[in-house]
């Protein structure tokens, strides 16, 4: 991946083997920078990094569609394996509940809390690729992600620019930067050069969320706040609810498929399916924060 990044020349002056040492660090000096952290994913298409930043902001991530690729054939396979790995999710909920004690730590609870993260991620891109086919509806855009490559990375840059103009001494009173760095920020090109690790501390400072929605939109994504949790079990019983939920989300599945096999979908069925996918989500996550977790001793 380091040589097809070189290849294209998207960085400048890229140094393979520097790269490879920051994307393996056997030190504390090596650090990914934000632009080979960019074009890393903006080559791959890897969604997990951006799952995993875009949950802790309590965003849902979905990418934008892009219509000329989206197909009713690549839709019944992307929806295919859509209900396998809900059904993968519903197992590994059951295995849980049916534990005298359902989490050994808070990492196993959180575990299980990503993957239904993800299935809420996966269901909504569906929902956006099925709007793009379908006629008379707005299609999800964005002219960002039409650019090339170096205008994206851009776009992100130049966000983190704005930030440090904004917000410089109180990075420099919080010593997240040192004054000097803080000025060289105000330059995008400089900006691509933090390090991944301070980059990460200013998404978490920015508390308006500008900062992650320019990331995922230069890497051609869409971000939608999730759901509070405000979900009531329907019954005392845990596995009773879970039974009913289960029920509402083979519901959901076959509203879905009825959408594809028809080829159409109207704005009001789109608007009740995710609604139907919202509250599901919210349900299934209170579900599981519900159970108790037994710490074990390595925890603190």
């Amino acid at each position: 991946m380091a040589r097809r990044i070189a290849a294209e020349q998207r960085i400048r002056n890229l140094n393979e083997r520097t790269f490879l040492n920051n994307l393996t660090p056997t030190t504390g000096s090596h650090h990914l920078r934000l632009e080979e952290f960019w074009h890393l994913l903006d080559v791959t298409g890897a969604k997990h990094p951006l799952h995993v930043v875009a949950r802790q902001r309590s965003q849902l991530v979905a990418p934008v569609p892009d219509p000329e690729a989206v197909s009713m054939s690549a839709l019944f396979g992307a929806f295919s394996l859509r209900k396998r790995e809900i059904t993968e999710t519903q197992e590994l909920v059951y295995s849980v509940l049916e534990r005298k004690q359902p989490f050994s730590s808070i990492a196993a609870r959180e575990s299980l809390l990503r993957e239904v993260y993800e299935d809420f991620c996966e269901s909504i891109s569906i929902l956006l690729k099925l709007q793009t086919i379908t006629p008379n509806l707005k299609n999800v855009e964005s002219r960002i992600w039409q650019q090339n490559a170096a205008m994206r990375l851009y776009h992100c840059t130049q966000a983190v620019s704005e930030f440090a103009v904004h917000h410089s001494n109180e990075l420099i009173h919080d010593s997240l930067l040192p004054a000097n760095r803080v000025q060289r920020l105000r330059s995008p090109e400089e900006s691509g050069r933090l390090s991944l690790r301070h980059f990460l501390q200013l998404l978490e400072k920015d508390s308006g969320g500008r900062l992650l929605e320019a990331l995922l939109e230069s890497l051609g994504f869409k971000s939608y706040p999730l759901p509070p949790l405000t979900w009531q079990p329907t019954h005392s019983n845990l596995m009773d609810s879970y039974s009913d939920l289960e029920q509402r989300q083979a519901d959901t599945i076959s509203r879905i498929r009825g959408a594809l096999d028809d080829g159409v979908i109207t704005v009001d069925e789109l608007k009740d399916i995710r609604q139907e996918l919202e509250e599901e989500y919210q349900a299934e996550v209170t579900l599981i924060m519900s159970l108790p977790v037994i710490h074990s001793m390595s925890e603190p």
